[in-house]
């Protein structure tokens, strides 16, 4: 299997579940399959560790990468990125790509939309 690079807006459900879904707006997951479940997420120049869970949404489950949850205050992922429903997430996976201590990274960009 080659890179799969695509990008989707941020939801709302996203930022409460602290999580990113693994498809393009349109809902398209772009055959993405990730080898494991433990993902190592590079983003803005840092490292974060997270896994693939599956996600209840509208009635479907869906593939997405999840952050642990923490209460009161927002994982660092999603407070170090500014993450935000007016922001856009761009993933590139890369099967090919080496295992980092023993997880699969993943790269995760978090950027805005500007006119």
């Amino acid at each position: 299997m080659s890179a799969v690079d695509f990008e989707r807006h941020i939801t709302k459900f996203e930022i409460v579940n602290q999580c990113i879904l693994a498809e393009d707006d349109k809902g398209n997951n772009h055959e993405l399959k990730f080898d494991g479940y433990d993902l190592l997420v590079l983003a803005g120049g840092k490292q974060y560790i997270a896994s693939v869970r599956d996600f209840y949404v509208n009635g479907k489950f869906k593939v997405g990468i999840a952050f642990d949850h923490q209460k009161e205050h927002m994982n660092d992922f999603f407070f170090d990125q500014s993450v935000s429903e007016a922001k856009r997430a761009k993933i590139h996976y890369d099967p090919a790509d080496a295992r980092i201590d023993g997880r699969t990274p993943v790269s995760l960009e978090i950027y805005i939309v500007t006119k």
